[in-house]
């Protein structure tokens, strides 16, 4: 269960960053940039973001496991339950573990300013972060700001509900395809050959 939090850590970075550090950002720029930040409340907003996408992955998760028990027709009634049952828990304490280790031990909302200065530097012009902040400062722009994790995690666990049938089929045929190359490639065995066994006949005294 840890890999798919720590594929979300790397998600969220890949959406704010982009870039190597820029080694000409201006003050000018740089207070723009500062002024941007601070009327989108970015650090709030990415530890937001981050609670609802780990949510959001421990849900999907748990439904793709339950799915595949419960197609698992070796299974009784009770023990595809009890396997069940597990499969939330466990979900649920990897992502409250994660989430408590995480914290513990990286400053998330400063990483993700830092690397914030960095694109707004290189994507924005000095006009073009005048026009964003007007825009955050009106009705619509703070409500985009207030709604932006919420929309986000909706937006992403309604792609998944709609994605998600359609991409077991085809993992389950690629698995089962890799499998059948795999087997064809390793060498065959050729059986052992046998000795027939000779029986002692008893001389005659």
């Amino acid at each position: 269960m840890k890999k798919p939090f720590l594929c979300l850590s790397v998600s969220i970075l890949l959406l704010l960053s982009t870039s190597a550090a820029s080694q000409d950002l201006g003050a000018d720029k740089k207070t723009l940039i500062r002024e941007l930040l601070v009327i989108m409340d970015i650090k709030k907003n990415a530890d937001a973001i981050r609670n609802a996408l780990s949510v959001q992955i421990e849900k999907d998760v748990s439904a793709m496991l339950n799915r595949i028990i419960g197609q698992d027709t070796q299974l009784t009634k009770q023990e595809r339950e009890e396997l069940q049952q597990k499969v939330g828990e466990n979900a649920r304490k990897s992502r409250e573990r994660f989430n408590r280790l995480f914290s513990e031990r990286v400053n998330y909302p400063q990483l993700v300013e830092e690397v914030s200065y960095e694109v707004y530097d290189k994507y924005y012009t000095l006009d073009e972060l005048k026009d964003l902040i007007a825009f955050y400062k009106t009705p619509v722009g703070q409500k985009t700001i207030r709604i932006m994790p919420d929309l986000f995690a909706e937006s992403m666990a309604k792609t998944n509900e709609r994605l998600q049938p359609r991409l077991e089929p085809l993992i389950k045929e690629i698995v089962e395809e890799e499998t059948k190359t795999i087997q064809e490639s390793l060498p065959k065995r050729t059986p052992a050959a046998t000795t027939p066994k000779t029986q002692n006949k008893r001389r005659p005294k």
